[in-house]
């Protein structure tokens, strides 16, 4: 019988966690959320990588387009920032983009060795959903949080999934499915008022992100580990 876990934060996450797993890794604020789009606008694949010194390394090498954040704002010659309003398709031009980001991209990393990587944001969750439900193998949802900190946003995203295919019984997962039954009415004012990060990144000016990250089910798009990229999964 398939397991389903749940974790807040990417330093909750340990290869035994991981081996013989799909990870599902979620970054609403707005790793993950830059990434579904970045794929639905046409983007081939998203290299995700810890630095922003090997991201500039492999745009050299791979003539990618560099994205991705540090402190929330674009590092300097970078193509894109992280918010997924900047990823529009003719930006894009179909090229891949290195992209890297103080949590997101290291929450992928810490699944580098799951048999299978997806990743969600409340923007595809009805086809997150979808897979996890015809999936054999156990399943981690790994949160990536902030800075070692869990936050709202993930975890009410976690519980989304977990309610959508009907697990959850540790302490972890019934916060998730907690936090999820509050704030799913109303994800913008949650995410804007209540969550830490998210009242960071409307100081920071990206108030637009946050609403259009709360939007749910926007694409209808598995993004999918293959080789060292994402991609979008072909049905």
């Amino acid at each position: 019988m398939t397991s389903v876990r749940i974790v807040l934060t990417t330093e909750a996450v340990s290869a035994e966690h991981v081996r013989g797993t799909l990870c599902v890794v979620i970054d609403v604020l707005r790793a993950s959320t830059t990434i579904v789009t970045a794929l639905a606008n046409g983007c081939p694949g998203v290299i995700p990588v810890e630095t922003p010194e090997e991201a500039r390394a492999l745009a050299r090498k791979r003539n990618c387009l560099l994205g991705g954040e540090r402190e929330g704002l674009k590092p300097e010659g970078f193509d894109f920032g992280n918010s997924p309003l900047e990823y529009a398709s003719d930006r894009i031009d179909g090229r891949a983009i290195a992209f890297t980001t103080t949590n997101g991209t290291r929450a992928i990393r810490a699944c580098a060795e799951s048999d299978m990587l997806v990743i969600a944001s409340f923007l595809n969750g009805r086809e997150v959903i979808k897979l996890l439900k015809e999936e054999s193998r156990n399943i981690l949802i790994v949160c990536a949080g902030t800075r070692g900190k869990a936050t709202m946003e993930d975890t009410a995203c976690g519980g989304m999934l977990l309610e959508g295919i009907r697990a959850g019984e540790t302490p972890e997962a019934e916060e998730a499915l907690a936090l999820w039954n509050a704030h799913k009415n109303d994800l913008p004012s949650m995410m804007k008022n209540l969550s830490e990060h998210g009242r960071t990144l409307v100081e920071l000016g990206f108030e637009r992100d946050i609403e259009f990250a709360a939007h749910l089910n926007s694409y209808d798009i598995i993004a999918i580990r293959d080789g060292d990229e994402i991609v979008r999964k072909l049905r």
